[in-house]
């Protein structure tokens, strides 16, 4: 367990440091989900919930679009987002860049409550941010370690 969490700060370090450009608040439309996906699904100990989305940009003024989730730990124990839950977003079946957004109203919503605690039965509300080309639908697919069984959250934001 102790080399998976590891591995878990390792990846998220990483996509850090890939993305050292953060996405701005510029508090833009917000984006319509598609009405058949999901909105929330227990994985394993979890239940995460797709609250809403909105376009946003870079501060290279590349288009983004934030996520919001609420995240809560049903487990015995205390553990963050970034240790538990893995999310992604795809666009034209391509995954997208994650930069952490570091400035703007929610920076640090989005910068630090990846990595902050949450204890047994408390719930936490966060935000990530891909980057994206707003002419095209965006796909966030949100799942746990055992994705087999659980299964994966997936929804869709059009354009």
């Amino acid at each position: 367990m102790m080399k998976m969490k590891k591995l878990l700060l390792f990846m998220d370090l990483l996509a850090l440091v890939i993305c050292l450009c953060g996405c701005e608040s510029l508090l833009a439309e917000q984006v319509q989900p598609t009405a058949t996906a999901e909105m929330e699904k227990t994985l394993g100990d979890f239940h995460v919930k797709i609250l809403n989305a909105e376009r946003t940009t870079d501060q290279l003024d590349a288009d983004c679009i934030r996520v919001y989730v609420e995240f809560t730990n049903n487990s015995a124990e205390a553990v963050t987002f970034s240790e538990t839950i893995f999310m992604y977003a795809y666009q034209n079946e391509l995954m997208l860049d994650s930069p952490f957004i570091l400035s703007g109203d929610n920076a640090v919503v989005d910068a630090y409550n990846f990595r902050e605690k949450v204890e047994p039965g408390s719930s936490i509300q966060l935000a990530r941010a891909f980057r994206c080309n707003y002419d095209f639908d965006v796909e966030v697919e949100i799942s746990g370690f055992d994705w087999r069984r659980d299964g994966v959250l997936t929804k869709t934001f059009t354009k």
